[in-house]
């Protein structure tokens, strides 16, 4: 028997994570970790794994540390328990929750002027982004905004850029750039004043 306390586990890059599964087995099992492709995980300065047995002795605690996440450790893992009498396994998925940087929160512009507001996002799944007014309207393309998301490299990164041309004294105020994936949403604000 297998059990797998989170099977959704979010880091973001560079931190370090846990993943565990529990196993009971009689007679005990060959516990190990593999990644989806079935290729067997082996300890080394990324991957550190250990089997901590309980009380009883057929009770397993199986963890596997990944030191300083990569954009290539995201996807799926493997807890594989085998003994004589069978092999189970179960799955984790290591996913970037979606984070936001922004690289000015005031920015400045005088009336019929243009202007680009700019927001930095990662996520793993690729996120869904958008810009909002701050009673939380969506922002659309019109002749007014031109929303533009660039995909970086590696592409889990996107540049969103949000230019408001001829400003108005309407368009001032507050604008929010917001990241959304099936893992989680993150938002960050930015102020447009009269320059």
């Amino acid at each position: 028997m297998l059990w797998i306390p989170h099977q959704l586990v979010g880091a973001p890059l560079g931190y370090s994570v846990t993943l565990e599964c529990f196993t009971e087995a009689h007679p005990s099992s060959l516990n190990y970790w593999t990644r989806e492709d079935g290729h067997m995980i082996h300890e080394s300065h990324k991957y550190r794994a250990e089997n901590v047995v309980g009380t009883p002795s057929y009770k397993t605690h199986m963890k596997l540390t990944i030191s300083n996440i990569q954009e290539k450790d995201y996807g799926t893992y493997k807890c594989v328990a085998k003994n004589p009498r069978g092999e189970t396994d179960g799955t984790i998925r290591l996913y970037i929750p979606p984070m936001l940087w922004i690289p000015h929160q005031l920015v400045g512009a005088p009336l019929g002027y243009s202007v680009t507001l700019e927001c930095f996002t990662e996520a793993h799944p690729s996120s869904l982004n958008y810009w909002t007014r701050e009673d939380g309207h969506m922002i659309h393309e019109s002749h007014k905004y031109r929303a533009e998301n660039v995909v970086g490299t590696p592409s889990y990164k996107t540049h969103m850029k949000l230019t408001i041309s001829n400003i108005q004294e309407k368009d001032y105020g507050t604008y929010k750039c917001v990241a959304k994936n099936p893992r989680g949403e993150t938002d960050g604000t930015i102020r447009l004043y009269s320059e």
